[in-house]
């Protein structure tokens, strides 16, 4: 269990990481060719995109947990039931949203006053584009929940990784030739319809391998666990989504797409300290099922490699945010291509590193919940925090940029992920917070001095170097605690 728990968390880190290195190239190359308004518009039009393809509900994660338990109990029956729930309900959900978007942008674009009547016409045609990529990508959400139910780690991360260097390419070579919000969505089309086919292609592979005759079985009963499961599990996708996506359409309503554009920007570099550091644990849901949970022979074994899983989870995510607000002015200038470097702006970029580093510390909790089908839990955490969050940004938004982003604190409510997942497996909150709560605060202190500019950004270099130093120690100090506990 630890060397595939290792070989899938180290998959998971490569993509995660290669992907990263892709957004941190093609942003500053498609904003420089857009221009900061352009690109806020595009934030705005595939933010709705996004919203809509919410529709996906769960059934990804659903086919994950699903599956893994009838392979578990070598139920080929039970598999083909599972099968079948899921894909006839993505096709229907994913056909339904695709006619939705399409029919409906108009309406949907008429809500923005904010808009100039050339940017709602440019955006409803993009909308309108925008439903093939909703089709398609709610369709491949069943096809990689097969492949992570097998474990395919590699697979996943090699398709997707593909994926994300031809958008990245498409979106730099159409806006380096003057393309706008729509030829951008005629590129993520045709990249996403490609990647539609790569997993179908990965997962016949797969079938022919295992030998596995797919034929359409129906069970009630099982349908409706699925349901009832992928029901949950979209609520908690809502709250998810409700903080990534829809705080873009307040701030472009409120604050202008001029505005959006830079905080897009900002939230854009920021965010992938979340999406990374959670990769590199993301296998440890198949290690924390119901049914190994219950079985006493393994909750130690668990036990430890949660306790490892959290450490990693921190130490990753806080290494990323100080090498982003070390960074801050050359992301800047260079990389965002921000040519004057406003004092809202720093700050701004500096308070979303931390804010963003310290909600990263969530996702050990988070694949503990659906691991455990704590999916009631999961989903009330999620839809109660996006809310207060999105509520915190319309009003740090009556403000400015920096009050926006001070609203995405609302999100750190997600540490009810943590706190309720180490209940699950038995781990005790003055244990698991032991392991954390130095290199936490250390890096909110040494934040805090460079954000109200109490340091100079050199002094602030020098002591995040000190810090690193300190916390790889405490770490490898802490990785030998746990293992001899």
């Amino acid at each position: 269990m630890k060397s595939k728990l290792l070989r899938n968390g180290i998959y998971n880190a490569i993509g995660g990481a290669l992907k990263i290195g892709i957004g941190i190239i093609t942003i500053p190359i498609i904003i420089s060719s857009l221009g900061t308004e352009e690109y806020g518009l595009w934030s705005l039009t595939f933010s709705i995109v996004s919203v809509v393809s919410l529709a996906e509900a769960g059934f990804s994660t659903a086919t994950t947990v699903f599956a893994a338990e009838d392979l578990k109990k070598k139920d080929a029956h039970g598999l083909a039931y599972t099968l079948t729930a899921t894909s006839l309900a993505i096709l229907v959900l994913a056909t339904s949203a695709s006619i939705f978007l399409l029919t409906q942008s108009d309406y949907i674009v008429n809500n923005f006053v904010s808009l100039s009547s050339q940017d709602k016409i440019r955006t409803i045609s993009s909308l309108q584009i925008g439903s093939i990529v909703v089709w398609t990508k709610l369709i491949q959400q069943v096809l990689i929940g097969i492949q992570q139910a097998y474990e395919l780690y590699g697979i996943i991360n090699l398709v997707n990784t593909s994926v994300s260097i031809l958008t990245g390419l498409a979106m730099m070579l159409i806006s380096a030739n003057h393309g706008l919000v729509k030829e951008l969505m005629i590129g993520q089309s045709i990249v996403s319809s490609l990647s539609l086919i790569l997993h179908l292609y990965s997962v016949a592979v797969l079938f022919k391998r295992e030998k596995i005759s797919f034929r359409l079985r129906f069970d009630l009963d099982k349908s409706i666990r699925i349901i009832k499961y992928s029901f949950m599990m979209w609520l908690t996708t809502l709250g998810s989504v409700l903080f990534s996506r829809v705080d873009r359409l307040i701030v472009g309503n409120i604050l202008g797409i001029q505005t959006l554009g830079v905080y897009a920007a900002i939230t854009d570099i920021t965010s992938q300290i979340n999406v990374f550091s959670a990769l590199a644990v993301q296998p440890i849901i198949s290690s924390v099922t119901e049914s190994k949970i219950s079985d006493q022979r393994e909750i130690v074994n668990i036990r430890k490699q949660v306790s490892k899983s959290l450490l990693v989870n921190t130490v990753i995510a806080l290494f990323i945010g100080e090498f982003l607000i070390c960074g801050t002015p050359f992301i800047l200038q260079k990389i965002l291509n921000i040519s004057v470097l406003h004092k809202s702006y720093i700050v701004s970029f500096k308070t979303a590193a931390l804010i963003y580093s310290l909600y990263s510390i969530n996702a050990v909790g988070f694949y503990i919940l659906l691991g455990s089908n704590k999916t009631l839990i999961s989903s009330l955490i999620s839809l109660t925090v996006g809310l207060f969050s999105l509520i915190l940004i319309f009003i740090g938004c009556q403000i400015g940029l920096i009050g926006a982003i001070i609203g995405n604190a609302g999100f750190l409510g997600v540490y009810g992920f943590t706190f309720f997942g180490m209940q699950i497996v038995g781990i005790k909150l003055s244990k698991w917070t032991k392991h954390i709560y130095k290199l936490v605060i250390l890096f909110i202190a040494i934040s805090m001095l460079s954000i109200y500019e109490v340091v100079s950004q050199e002094v602030t270099i020098l002591l995040y170097l000190l810090y690193t130093a300190l916390s790889m120690r405490y770490t490898i100090s802490e990785f030998h605690v746990i293992r001899t506990s």
